[in-house]
């Protein structure tokens, strides 16, 4: 598939056709990154790091774990359901 570069603003910016970006899960608003080798521009979508709590807590010290502080009942948007506490 083919496509033209277009002017957009003091760049150039070609569009990407909707069943490519279906096929590679791509829509307006989707991170992009791009560089050049050997003369061909290379784009892809980053991958974004999978967080699972076991990795976030791994590096943990229980030994910088400061102790609760009360700071007074919860007013406006700080209120929750009882079941949410």
């Amino acid at each position: 598939m083919t496509t033209k570069y277009q002017k957009w603003g003091n760049s150039l910016a070609i569009r990407i056709p909707k069943e490519i970006a279906r096929e590679v899960n791509i829509r307006e608003g989707s991170d992009a990154s791009f560089s050049v080798e050997n003369g061909v521009i290379m784009l892809s979508s980053p991958k974004k790091p999978k967080y699972t709590l076991e990795g976030l807590l791994k590096n943990f010290d229980k030994k910088t774990q400061h102790e609760l502080i009360d700071w007074g009942p919860d007013v406006g948007n700080e209120v929750l359901p009882p079941w949410q506490n």
